[in-house]
């Protein structure tokens, strides 16, 4: 459809060595996954609950210099990581985020802490970002664009990043809403289709010929069908929601409970 878009006769078989062939396996999986990842389009978004993945160290002790010294085979950590400890009663003092020095495959220290405490082994820990964030989770395998946490029984909106595959939060869960990398042609929304063959079409015009008015027309098309699309996204892949659910709006709550209680002080409400 795209190659009909600039006049060309459609190929059957894209493995084959001809220029148009080569054209279209060059282009056509990145080009999906750009017409993806530009615009929130609803049969690509998808639902997950992330968590830290939290592990059980099996030893616990004081180090030549008194800082913790973790016991854990093929830990898997390099020096300068950072991991956050939690819910440790018997080692109260190591609740907290560290960054490690490692002394091989199955021990580390946590940088510039004091040991104290005794006992079993009842503290967990997780990888944290290498600043900034309490925790790192992988980001599901298919996700090309994370959009939002999107948690309805809370009004609490949860800080988070989207960088190299992982999200970054202070949060020990997340419920991520994301753009999936669909390959299943079966699944494309029709405005999806025309998108992106409108997109594969200005890439094949340019290859084949070279920029012309042919080319700015297509790209216009396109821009005709997303930019509408783009208008009502945020392209920010980090960010604090916060919902507004029924009668939480302040002028509502004002006319049932008062301006006084919900600590109103602009002049308006007076």
């Amino acid at each position: 459809m795209a190659l009909s878009r600039i006049g060309e006769a459609p190929v059957s078989d894209i493995s084959g060595t001809d220029t148009v062939s080569v054209l279209c396996t060059l282009h056509y999986a990145h080009t999906v996954q750009e017409v993806l990842r530009a615009h929130r389009w609803n049969f690509a978004t998808k639902r997950t609950k992330l968590e830290p993945s939290w592990v059980t160290p099996t030893g616990i002790a004081e180090s030549f210099d008194s800082e913790f010294e973790i016991t854990k085979a093929a830990h898997g950590l390099t020096t300068g990581q950072r991991v956050t400890f939690h819910d440790s009663s018997n080692y109260p003092l190591i609740n907290g985020t560290w960054p490690v020095t490692v002394a091989s495959s199955s021990v580390f220290t946590l940088d510039d802490s004091t040991f104290s405490g005794s006992g079993t082994v009842d503290a967990t820990y997780a990888l944290a970002a290498v600043f900034g964030w309490a925790f790192s989770i992988a980001a599901p395998s298919d996700c090309l664009r994370a959009l939002e946490d999107d948690r309805r029984e809370s009004t609490a909106g949860v800080s988070w990043a989207y960088e190299s595959g992982r999200v970054l939060t202070d949060a020990e869960e997340l419920y991520l809403s994301y753009i999936e990398d669909v390959t299943t042609v079966s699944r494309f929304d029709p405005l999806f289709v025309e998108a992106l063959i409108l997109k594969l079409a200005v890439k094949f015009e340019t290859a084949l010929r070279g920029t012309s008015p042919q080319t700015a027309n297509l790209a216009a098309e396109y821009l005709s069908i997303t930019a509408p699309l783009a208008r009502r996204i945020d392209a920010n892949e980090g960010q604090t929601r916060e919902r507004l659910f029924p009668m939480q709006s302040r002028f509502i709550r004002a006319r049932f409970v008062g301006v006084n209680a919900i600590g109103c002080n602009d002049d308006c409400c007076e």
